[in-house]
């Protein structure tokens, strides 16, 4: 039996050795310290026992009993401050401080126990009928208190804590995990019982059953840790992040944490493990903010912190993972974006006055163009010089139709172009391109073909300016591109996606040089032009086009393209458009849809126009355009001199030109309606300009304007203006617009 039982007692030193061994590579967590403490007091105890068992001498045993006690003091103090962390509970520390007090006042006990009776009575060296010899002890009250003290409290305290571990509802690995170790935990105490009423006597079974539940204990817990792969998996995913991760329990001890959090946090070390993470050096506050996320500063670096709860099944909060990214650089690209934004913002800014200085620059001129030929076809009808004045017109409105795009693809790219919706007739505005393109298309000896389906409703609810760009840029294409053959209109129409809208499908199809399929994706590019090389002699700037596709798209339609190269073009749009008029274009005389396009003219006598242009030309065409309707027309060449005008005349209407040296239009108009009294609020000023850009009418609105025109003059839109303007009463409609202009020829009426 004495040989049978030091063999055990070697089996468990081994495996107390074998458990150390599975702690050399840990993470020096205090959960794997006190596992440390326990195994090596473990360790001693096991060690002293065996030597107890083997010593010659009851001189040698007894300093084997003392050597066991130095294991013990140990064992049951660590032993439970490891269960309460291992079951993420507060440690009663000054109880456990308490104890080790007692204990050590025990040990010293032990140790001088030579001297004194109180915790052996009596020690003796018998020897059993095989021949083996063993110690003999008879304790005293000393004993008594290492054994509430020293064993019983401390194990009562980690059992305890074991079963409340139990009774929370948790993973059923975890409810397992530790009532495995609450049965380990009772078979010292049972050994221990079976040793103190002698049913073992001789032998101790305590010291080698210890050793076994302990080690099996460090073999569980770090099994888990080391071969779940789970765990591995987290750990190494833990570990390679660049961003720092700390793990925390309910209390805010720090529980783990990845070497990105240690190289940002250097309070961050091995010791830093069941602290909390408050008490941590150079751990910023704001960092567990309440906030979803926390920005500080620290060490020259931008971080920002998240905290995010850990909750089991049941919601039940287990702890916190607090995740801290480095966001230096982050904020310098944001930083940087923020830099070229504005950049960008500037250079459109520096680019979109740059466009309305240009548009002003070449309007003014254009408008002495366009007004001055407009001016010499009406009075120079049947002559030579009409045919020329047509050509100079129709050149400067090829001129003006670049300007215009330009100034749209501007608008396109800076988000701001903006549809005018209004009721308009589909056939109208077909009819009316086909009667401007037709000229353009019999000088290329090409016949322009036009097809309705005249099934379709008559009117439309959109913007029929758009429209109308749309079918002349198309038709344009087109007639460039196509050498012979012809260029077709197709227009008709399909339900829309309800009742009121319909699905406006328009076809352009033509006999030219067509598009290779590898051109194809490009053909709405901006400043793009296909076979370049083939087409050398065709003229545009490529953006027609582009421009299409984006009104097609503002409008919510599709455009797509389809073509042979070598045979012909086919672009093909389809626009959803509000139904006004249901009737068909069958239903509809084609006479009420012309006449919309005619100009009514009418004369006013009685109604004294103030021109304010520095241009000479500029007036000159103003005035031109306004003789036909018989007013009284005053020119100044400032807004200064406009200021005294108005001073000096009260005028009906004001034509204020923008910009201007000395003081612009709009200075002037507020010093007009600020201080020149009632001939200053009176009059009704429409504002003269070349800046065609977007927002340039809300500002001129703003500003004591009450209308807007653009130059180059336009007759139509002049005419609507002053319709507008002058009530029907004072106006007088004659025959004709002809006959109106060939009367205020002959008339010439007296001018300043």
């Amino acid at each position: 039996m004495g040989i049978a039982f030091i063999g055990l007692q070697v089996i468990g030193i081994g495996s107390i050795f074998f458990a150390l061994a599975l702690l050399l590579n840990g993470d020096g967590s205090r959960e794997q310290k006190m596992m440390e403490y326990f195994l090596v007091g473990a360790l001693i105890l096991n060690i002293g026992y065996l030597l107890e068992l083997t010593s010659p001498t009851m001189e040698a045993a007894m300093v084997a009993v003392k050597m066991q006690h130095l294991g013990t003091m140990t064992i049951p103090i660590c032993y439970c401050y490891f269960i309460y962390i291992y079951c993420f509970e507060e440690a009663p520390l000054r109880r456990l401080k308490l104890l080790g007090i007692i204990d050590g006042g025990i040990l010293l006990l032990i140790l001088t126990c030579d001297y004194h009776g109180i915790f052996y009575r009596q020690v003796g060296w018998q020897t059993t009928a095989g021949g083996n010899s063993y110690l003999y002890l008879e304790y005293g009250p000393g004993f008594a208190v290492f054994i509430v003290c020293a064993t019983l409290i401390p194990y009562a305290m980690s059992l305890r804590v074991l079963i409340r571990a139990c009774a929370r509802k948790g993973e059923d690995s975890v409810d397992r995990k530790y009532g495995l170790i609450l049965g380990l935990s009772l078979l010292p105490i049972i050994a221990l019982y079976t040793y103190v009423t002698k049913l073992t006597q001789p032998y101790d079974f305590t010291p080698v059953v210890l050793g076994l539940v302990l080690s099996c204990v460090v073999i569980l817990v770090w099994s888990r840790k080391v071969y779940d792969f789970g765990s591995l998996a987290s750990g190494t995913l833990l570990n390679s992040m660049s961003d720092g991760v700390i793990a925390l329990d309910e209390k805010g001890r720090v529980v783990n944490y990845n070497p990105a959090a240690a190289d940002i946090f250097t309070g961050l070390s091995s010791h830093a493990i069941g602290r909390n993470v408050a008490d941590i050096e150079d751990f910023p506050e704001m960092a567990l903010g309440e906030a979803e996320q926390n920005e500080f500063f620290m060490k020259d670096r931008y971080y920002q912190s998240r905290v995010e709860q850990i909750a089991d099944r049941f919601g039940a909060v287990k702890g916190y993972v607090v995740v801290i990214l480095d966001m230096t650089e982050i904020r310098n690209n944001i930083e940087e974006i923020k830099r070229v934004r504005i950049q960008a913002e500037q250079a459109n800014e520096a680019k979109s006055e740059f466009l309305a200085n240009m548009s002003h620059e070449i309007r003014t001129p254009m408008n002495a163009i366009v007004g001055l030929s407009d001016i010499i076809m009406e009075e120079s009808k049947g002559r030579k010089v009409y045919s020329y004045a047509c050509d100079i017109k129709s050149a400067s409105r090829n001129l003006l139709a670049l300007i215009n795009d330009i100034l749209d693809l501007s608008k396109v790219e800076a988000g701001k172009m903006e549809l005018v919706n209004a009721d308009y007739h589909i056939k109208n505005v077909t009819d009316e391109v086909i009667n401007m393109m037709d000229g353009a298309a019999s000088k290329r000896g090409i016949l322009l073909k036009c097809e309705y389906d005249m099934s379709i409703p008559c009117k439309y609810y959109g913007d029929e300016g758009r429209i109308r760009q749309i079918l002349i840029n198309l038709l344009n294409n087109g007639l460039k591109f196509t050498k012979e053959g012809y260029v077709k209109l197709s227009v008709g129409g399909s339900p829309g996606e309800d009742a009121d809208t319909e699905l406006l499908h328009i076809e352009v199809r033509d006999t030219g040089c067509g598009i290779r399929e590898a051109d194809l994706a490009k053909i709405f590019e901006n400043f793009s032009q296909v076979d370049a090389k083939r087409n050398r002699s065709v003229e545009g700037t490529g953006l027609g086009l582009s421009i299409t596709r984006h009104l097609v798209e503002l409008m919510k339609g599709t455009i797509r393209v389809e073509s042979v190269y070598g045979e012909g073009t086919v672009f093909i749009l389809d626009i959803p458009q509000k139904i006004v008029d249901r009737r068909s274009l069958t239903e509809v005389p084609r006479e009420s849809l012309r006449k919309e396009d005619e100009i009514e003219p009418f004369s006013a006598e009685d109604c004294r126009v103030l021109v304010v242009d520095d241009n000479l030309v500029n007036r000159k065409v103003a005035r031109g355009f306004l003789r036909p309707y018989g007013f009284m027309i005053d020119e100044a060449d400032s807004g200064p001199k406009s200021i005294e005008c108005v001073r000096q005349t009260k005028y009906d209407i004001i034509f204020m030109d923008h910009m201007m040296p000395e003081m612009d239009g709009i200075e002037a108009v507020q010093i007009i309606r600020s201080e020149c009294g009632e001939n200053g609020t009176q009059p009704v000023i429409i504002a003269l300009t070349a800046n065609a850009m977007e927002g340039v009418r809300d500002m001129f609105l703003s500003n004591g304007f009450q209308d807007f025109i653009t130059k180059p003059l336009d007759k139509r839109t002049l005419n609507e203006a002053l319709k507008k303007w002058i009530p029907k009463q004072r106006r007088r409609e004659p025959d004709t617009w002809e006959q109106s202009v060939e009367k205020m020829r002959k008339a010439k009426p007296a001018e300043k």
